[in-house]
């Protein structure tokens, strides 16, 4: 029975006109189950949610089948939206593997490049340094996408990656460009107030800023949880802007990377010798794409400013300044 006949098949689930499905559908119903909602899949796509639920009602009318579940407030799989998956995301393999292939040769340094990081990373390291960048490749356009979240690179999410985690996706060429070390940071107002420790027994009395569950993984967030234990935790935030910003606001103490301590004028480092948490910085890229000019220059670029940084990265005694006791 051909394609797009009454009773034709995907992947053993009777289908009332699969042969006109293609891979733009497939796209909506993958971001759906991804994003588990319209809204978010139209972020992802970059449409309105109105466009993503009209083409939602497309692809079931096509298929004669309900895929997802609307009883919750998330959208979640039905048994023939389960029975479709496995080979709507062989089918974006697939289309993304001929993309990067197409792509591999180009040589033109134009074009937009997607890097995710974190927002620490965005705004303090990589967004100052896009002027120097635009002058150099000005048809080169940077769209960054400050996300705690590893995306992943294999889907296509983004096409460079920097973060203080090693990428272990298939596929995925990591390169180590730096080193990033966390202090003690107060700010002067604090200080003041309240008094300079000198050991971490003096961190009694004191409040402390720590982080949320969802930075948990950090080894600097493991320390402050430990230092905080029968101590005083008064603020909790979810980014590490958000706890730097509350260090500067005088709230309490906070562990945060040296290169936001050092260069906030409101914030002085406490505990200098403490050796708290050091991470290595990593850039990651798909490698099927690494050789579109583009995709090289912006990796320099990235490099060469962490490069450039290196010393107040690493929290250097000559870049750190300490609190008078």
């Amino acid at each position: 029975m051909g394609p797009g006949r009454e009773g034709s098949i995907i992947a053993g689930y009777p289908c009332k006109n699969a042969g006109m499905l293609d891979w733009n559908d497939l796209r909506y119903f993958l971001a759906i189950h991804r994003t588990r909602s319209l809204s978010g899949a139209g972020r992802q796509l970059k449409v309105d949610q109105t466009t993503v639920g009209r083409r939602l009602a497309a692809i079931e009318a096509a298929l004669g089948a309900r895929l997802f579940s609307r009883q919750t407030r998330e959208f979640m799989l039905t048994t023939a939206g389960d029975a479709i998956l496995p080979t709507a995301e062989r089918v974006e393999e697939a289309m993304l593997s001929l993309a990067r292939a197409v792509e591999g040769d180009d040589a033109r340094l134009e074009g937009e490049v997607r890097v995710t990081t974190n927002e620490a990373f965005a705004n303090r390291i990589l967004l100052p340094s896009l002027p120097a960048l635009r002058r150099r490749h000005p048809a080169i356009q940077i769209e960054i996408v400050s996300d705690s979240r590893m995306l992943d690179l294999g889907r296509g999410e983004a096409d460079i990656a920097v973060r203080a985690r090693r990428n272990a996706q298939e596929n995925i060429v990591v390169k180590k460009i730096g080193v990033s070390a966390f202090g003690l940071y107060g700010s002067e107002d604090y200080l003041a107030r309240v008094g300079v420790p000198t050991s971490l027994d003096d961190l009694d009395g004191h409040d402390l800023i720590g982080y949320s569950d969802a930075l948990g993984y950090l080894a600097a967030a493991r320390w402050m949880a430990n230092v905080a234990t029968a101590r005083r935790c008064v603020f909790r935030g979810n980014t590490i802007l958000s706890v730097a910003a509350a260090a500067t606001e005088g709230i309490g103490l906070a562990v945060i990377p040296t290169f936001l301590g050092e260069t906030d004028r409101a914030l002085v480092r406490v505990l200098p010798g403490e050796t708290i948490a050091t991470l290595d910085v990593w850039t990651a890229v798909h490698q099927d794409v690494q050789r579109i000019a583009r995709i090289r220059a912006v990796l320099r670029h990235i490099g060469d400013v962490f490069r450039a940084r290196a010393g107040i990265l690493r929290g250097e005694p000559t870049g750190v300044r300490a609190a008078s006791t």
